[in-house]
């Protein structure tokens, strides 16, 4: 919510009052604006993205439920999932760096476009869980922007990849009235910043 708030103030809410914000990183989670508004909940719960079901009978997650988008598509579930799998065969590239404890989500995808059959399941999963989940946000609340953040979309690797799935597999009209999926302009380390200390601001005045 402090992230959002930042791109209401700073970034992609200048120019549209209705836009997601998805953070993707160790965990997943969005923040919803709704006519220049965040969607807060009633127990300023909203934007718990990460627990949207998009692999039924999936990976198990920490609430309980299996197939969740984060145990799937964050940094942490990629980074769980390569492990575990990298692990039990020696034959992967990514079986070293499992061992080491070196793996991340940009050694996965980059793995994976070298061709290693166990970066490659791992990648799929990820990407597949975030083209359901996105076009599912998109098809309920109509954005005009989809704005992403957090570490996993750093290396640039998942983002056209998630736009040309959402561009074909979206609602027509949802498809016409979205803007497009971008990267945020804010700084990653400096954006849940920005944006509790706007929150503080507002408060004080």
């Amino acid at each position: 919510h402090a992230a959002t708030t930042a791109e209401i103030a700073f970034g992609v809410g200048r120019t549209a009052k209705h836009f997601i914000y998805l953070n993707v990183g160790t965990g997943i989670a969005a923040g919803v604006v709704s006519d220049g508004r965040l969607v807060r909940g009633a127990l300023n719960y909203a934007g718990e993205a990460g627990h949207m079901v998009v692999e039924p009978y999936g990976v198990l997650c920490t609430c309980g439920q299996r197939g969740c988008l984060e145990p799937t598509s964050s940094g942490g579930g990629i980074i769980a999932q390569a492990t575990e799998a990298a692990l039990a065969d020696p034959t992967s590239a990514l079986h070293e760096a499992a061992r080491a404890g070196q793996i991340t989500s940009s050694v996965v995808f980059a793995a994976a476009d070298a061709g290693d059959a166990v970066a490659g399941a791992v990648a799929k999963r990820a990407l597949l869980g975030l083209c359901y989940g996105v076009t599912s946000l998109a098809n309920l609340l109509n954005p005009e922007i989809i704005v992403v953040g957090g570490g996993v979309f750093a290396d640039g690797w998942l983002l056209p990849r998630l736009q040309g799935f959402v561009g074909t597999y979206a609602l027509r009209n949802v498809r016409r009235s979205l803007r497009g999926i971008v990267p945020s302009e804010l700084s990653i380390d400096q954006v849940g910043l920005l944006g509790a200390a706007s929150l503080a601001w507002e408060r004080e005045s």
